[in-house]
């Protein structure tokens, strides 16, 4: 950390892909394959029917656990 006067400047810490739960839904999302647009949105529609909202509950509670 650097202190500035009042400010002070904080470094991130390293991306830490099992604090996020964005990460437990791309793999999810991922054993679906697509190669153009209308397979993307294909595919889109059945990653969101498959990922409840417990699902997200888990990934968030998972996160917090680390």
């Amino acid at each position: 950390m650097i202190a500035i006067g009042e400010h002070a400047i904080k470094s991130l810490p390293p991306y830490s892909p099992e604090l996020s739960p964005i990460e437990e839904t791309f793999s999810k999302i991922k054993q679906f394959k697509a190669r153009t647009l209308d397979d993307i949105l294909t595919v889109l529609k059945k990653a969101f029917s498959i990922i409840t909202g417990n699902d997200t509950k888990g990934y968030f509670e998972h996160a917090a656990e680390c």
